[in-house]
């Protein structure tokens, strides 16, 4: 995908996030800026280090990093990560925690998404399993 963006854009500079070549899925034309799968981007470094070793340090250290206008886009192409943090869900699923986290203020800081949940600012992961436990009746 990568060869295919330079050759119709050979005047751009894009910004790559090394070694996800793989990983890019098109581009923000607006922006000019790569789009990456971050599910794709999980299943490279999977080859390298578990699942929680893999999404904290593409967390931190991937999507986390803000590397100027050019800073790629991250595309949430699969709930699968969501799932496999807080178990695994199915689509009704889905749509019942997204009508729970609707309502709530939510902010983005280098890419992660934060929730005001009683006061507290908490991470998707967080919430997940905040609802996970309303769902099986445990709060």
């Amino acid at each position: 995908m990568i060869n295919e963006i330079l050759e119709l854009f050979p005047e751009e500079t894009f910004m790559k996030a090394d070694g996800f070549d793989e990983a890019i899925i098109g581009i923000d034309e607006p922006s000019m800026r790569l789009v990456y799968s971050v599910s794709k981007c999980i299943d490279i470094l999977l080859k390298d280090m578990n699942y929680e070793d893999a999404m904290e340090h593409f967390s931190f250290n991937v999507s986390g990093a803000y590397v100027g206008e050019k800073t790629p886009i991250w595309c949430l192409d699969s709930f699968e990560a969501i799932s496999k943090q807080g178990g695994m869900y199915n689509d009704n699923d889905m749509t019942e925690f997204n009508e729970f986290s609707i309502g709530l203020l939510h902010k983005e800081i280098n890419g992660i998404k934060y929730y005001d949940y009683n006061a507290d600012w908490i991470t998707t992961k967080e919430l997940l399993k905040i609802w996970q436990d309303k769902k099986n009746n445990k709060l």
